[in-house]
């Protein structure tokens, strides 16, 4: 008896000692907000990230900070979206409607793991996403001269229905992190959504902009009256949301509204749309003459 008293005795010391320990290795690592695997303080850059400056270890595990489609130069210079195959320093959006925020940068294209991310953000209660996304955005705020000044910060509300539904706003959840990394007032109150009117997704572009007139309103304007105002949001599409909101903080006072997303959609037009139609004519083109 006395023999098996001991063991258990040494059973209970080894495993205090082990839990201790673990907990001590566990002190040294970070979740990943993304997968949820836990990884080193200070783990190895893989090859295929992107760029020096997006890789710290608040904002995800190397795996999945690999999967993320960054936003790379050429990019519009208003809106932040990815252009190929034009030499416009504008997109399509930008040339063709008036913009009332001075410029808005992304950290990556609205598609793939960045998409699937946002999605479980915004309707699966994944609230530890904003962590990952709002550290790369406030590394980008902190890098970016297109960003540079602002005073304040401010998130696109949401319908108080949509709030009561999820319990948060995920726009302000990503503004957290970026106040925070840049020393700023995080104000949610200065303008306020009062309608909920029809969700942005399921319009086309033009219904969008029609759409978004009429769902905000001027609440408490006096903490960014005079200021450079950083608006954040989770997506930037065809940037309608984004200007109805920067025209109602100029209205109340902002001095400029820059804006900051997590993600931009990119456009048919600056990408294929032009090459599509040319091949398609010469296609049609090509059939006249044979059947001649």
């Amino acid at each position: 008896m006395r023999g098996e008293g001991l063991v258990r005795l040494g059973r209970y010391w080894a495993r205090e000692v082990w839990e201790c320990f673990r907990d001590l290795l566990a002190a040294e690592q970070f979740r990943c907000p993304f997968c949820w695997s836990l990884f080193p303080d200070q783990p190895q850059v893989e090859p295929s990230l992107p760029r020096e400056g997006f890789w710290f270890p608040q904002a995800g595990c190397p795996g999945c900070l690999a999967l993320l489609p960054f936003v790379t130069p050429p990019f519009c210079d208003r809106c932040g979206r990815p252009l190929r195959q034009t030499a416009s320093r504008l997109c399509t959006d930008c040339r063709r409607y008036y913009r009332f925020f001075v410029v808005a940068r992304a950290v990556g294209v609205y598609d793939g793991a960045l998409r699937h991310w946002i999605q479980l953000l915004k309707y699966g209660d994944r609230v530890e996403i904003a962590a990952g996304l709002g550290e790369l955005m406030a590394e980008l705020a902190g890098r970016d001269p297109a960003l540079a000044g602002v005073q304040a910060v401010v998130p696109v509300p949401v319908s108080p229905q949509r709030q009561r539904e999820r319990g948060y706003n995920q726009a302000e959840l990503l503004a957290r992190p970026v106040a925070l990394r840049l020393g700023l007032p995080v104000i949610t109150d200065a303008v306020l959504r009062v309608h909920g009117g029809t969700p942005q997704s399921l319009l086309s572009g033009v219904a969008r902009r029609r759409n978004a007139f009429g769902l905000y309103e001027i609440g408490r304007p006096a903490g960014i009256a005079g200021r450079s105002v950083l608006l954040v949001d989770d997506i930037l599409t065809t940037g309608a949301t984004i200007n109805e909101v920067a025209r109602l903080l100029l209205k109340a006072g902002a001095a400029e509204v820059r804006a900051l997303v997590a993600a931009v959609g990119v456009q048919r037009a600056d990408w294929q749309e032009k090459d599509d139609r040319q091949g398609y004519l010469e296609g049609i083109q090509g059939m006249k003459r044979n059947c001649r």
